[in-house]
């Protein structure tokens, strides 16, 4: 795994190689030397008496770990109001996350893990003036609906449609038409749909729809010319990372997808647009070119979604089609069983006991998104591609889907695909969606392949093949002596197959703001999705009894076909 970590005083200065500390391991599941510290408070600004307070109290927690390791003074400090209009007089009304780097960290990153607990041990006991401490965790990375330890990435690689690009058949009629019978359908008009993932850079966005004004979604969903040669915009609005992010993330990439992957949050708002034609569609890119970000950026994102986004007079849903490398199971660490001789493995053994008794982290996420789903703006998430061909346990969602007010999402195959038993059959990859008992949803991710997947948007290049056949790594080996670079297959109809959960779960999404937009009198995403089992578009098995309303995992089911 490649990842660059810029200490403080290089953080404003692009980064020229990549860091010596994070590439010596194989997995990798939070920052090195970063910690991460939720907290609530009175004040629009903390005083700088609470922050140097309560980096007193960090150092506290890393006595006896290394003498001259120190927290850095130098904290960034990201202000968000509580969304929850209701804030009783004299509580916290400011949310923070407040960031802090470690002066000469240990090598070992296990010593992390232990600060960590000895700082939430500490502010149990004792209060920060000024501030209330919500917790304390290593700053996890996030990656798009991921395995463990950064190694894996969606259910499979992007691959190409080698089919007409006016006639791709990437629609979703069978769901539209669904809900129009119900009387559910509206075309999103009114309704705000958050995309927080990867983001294509600015210039390309703009210059899709003219390099290819005859795809059927680009135009609408990007913008286009009207006759006069004026640019009208289309429904997407980007929110780009800033440049000190850019620079934290630049290089972090997941072993098993190492490619540029900035097309996986266009793909999703392909998804969510083809459904939902005229609700606005946000992209907040929260995730690096390969697919990985960390907490830090995902509450960052939440900033840009309550500061510049949410309006009490529109409606909204978020989607999250990544996932937090924090292990909730054993099943997640794929390399537990190895030599204990190997640093790597023992490293994840580590990680895995740490989150066995970690509360923090589950309670600071719980506590992110109960701020939204307390306005009805709820968040729908990918559950993790963690599965295997050949495994037979079921495997749990991943935070945020495994949060109770969030809807985790899991994939189903080809969604005529049945079980044996009659059931609708799950995507080899795909964790559960959620605990069955809070309501956990499998609709379509497909299977890798061409053909397999979902049929998306896809603007840039294709990776390179992933086991090319004999000829192909003759070819490859002229072109890099030829001084070329190897490629992926071309792009020519700027659509793709692509499988994972994080492609399910637009689909769920996109249905749901079909929902809020066919009444004025449905304004909450969890009213919406109640509509959509109550007019069994989505399957119950608890409430039908039919075992074919559900996978065999026991996940309610949403059954669509695209065409």
């Amino acid at each position: 795994m490649e990842t660059t970590y810029q200490r403080d005083e290089d953080e404003k200065k692009p980064p020229k190689k990549p860091a010596s500390r994070m590439p010596k391991r194989r997995y990798a599941y939070f920052r090195d030397d970063q910690i991460v510290i939720l907290v609530t408070h009175k004040e629009e600004i903390i005083s700088e008496e609470a922050l140097t307070n309560n980096t007193n109290q960090l150092n506290q927690s890393l006595q006896g770990i290394k003498e001259d390791a120190v927290v850095s003074p130098r904290t960034r400090v990201d202000s968000v109001r509580l969304p929850n209009p209701e804030v009783a007089e004299g509580q916290a009304s400011m949310l923070s996350m407040l960031t802090y780097s470690i002066e000469k960290a240990p090598e070992d990153p296990n010593y992390l893990m232990v600060m960590v607990e000895n700082y939430n041990k500490q502010t149990k006991d004792s209060l920060v003036p000024g501030l209330t401490i919500m917790g304390a965790s290593p700053n996890w990375l996030t990656s798009a609906a991921s395995e463990a330890g950064g190694t894996g990435g969606p259910g499979g690689r992007p691959s190409p449609y080698n089919g007409s690009r006016t006639g791709a058949p990437a629609g979703f009629g069978s769901l539209i038409s669904s809900l129009t019978e119900k009387g559910l359908y509206g075309n999103g008009e009114g309704v705000d749909v958050v995309i927080l993932d990867t983001a294509p850079s600015a210039q390309a966005l703009v210059s899709a729809p003219k390099e290819w004004p005859d795809h059927p979604l680009l135009p609408t969903l990007l913008g286009k010319q009207d006759q006069l040669g004026k640019m009208q915009p289309g429904k997407l609005r980007l929110y780009p990372a800033p440049y000190d992010e850019v620079v934290r993330l630049w290089n972090t990439s997941l072993n098993d997808h190492d490619y540029n992957m900035t097309d996986h949050g266009l793909f999703i708002a392909g998804i969510i647009h083809s459904i939902v034609p005229e609700a606005r569609i946000h992209l907040v890119e929260v995730l690096n070119q390969y697919g990985v970000g960390d907490f830090a950026s995902f509450v960052r994102g939440l900033n840009v979604v309550m500061n510049e986004i949410y309006d009490p007079a529109r409606k909204m849903v978020i989607n999250c089609s990544w996932m937090l490398e924090f292990p909730r199971d054993d099943l997640q660490c794929h390399h537990l069983n190895d030599a204990p001789t190997d640093p790597d493995a023992e490293f994840e053994r580590l990680v895995r006991e740490y989150a066995k008794y970690d509360e923090a982290t589950g309670k600071m996420m719980q506590f992110l998104f109960n701020q939204f789903s307390s306005l009805g703006r709820n968040a729908v998430a990918a559950a993790g591609n963690d599965g295997r061909a050949e495994q037979t346990n079921q495997i749990p969602a991943r935070y945020p889907a495994a949060l109770t007010e969030v809807y985790g999402v899991g994939a189903l195959q080809n969604t005529t695909r049945l079980t044996a038993l009659g059931q609708y059959e799950r995507s080899t990859y795909s964790n559960i969606a959620d605990e069955p008992e809070t309501k956990g949803i499998a609709t379509f991710g497909g299977e890798a392949g061409e053909g397999n997947g979902v049929l998306g948007v896809f603007i840039g290049e294709f990776p390179v093949y992933l086991n090319p056949s004999f000829w192909r790594r003759i070819l490859n080996w002229i072109i890099l002596l030829l001084g070329g670079r190897v490629a992926g297959p071309p792009n020519i109809t700027k659509w793709a197959w692509w499988a994972g959960t994080s492609f399910a779960t637009p689909i769920l999404t996109g249905a749901i703001a079909a929902v809020l937009s066919s009444s004025d009198q449905i304004v909450r995403v969890q009213d919406a999705l109640k509509e959509l089992y109550t007019a069994k578009i989505i399957g119950d098995r608890t409430v039908t009894g039919l075992i074919q309303d559900a996978t065999e995992a026991g996940e309610d089911v949403m059954p669509v076909l695209q065409s």
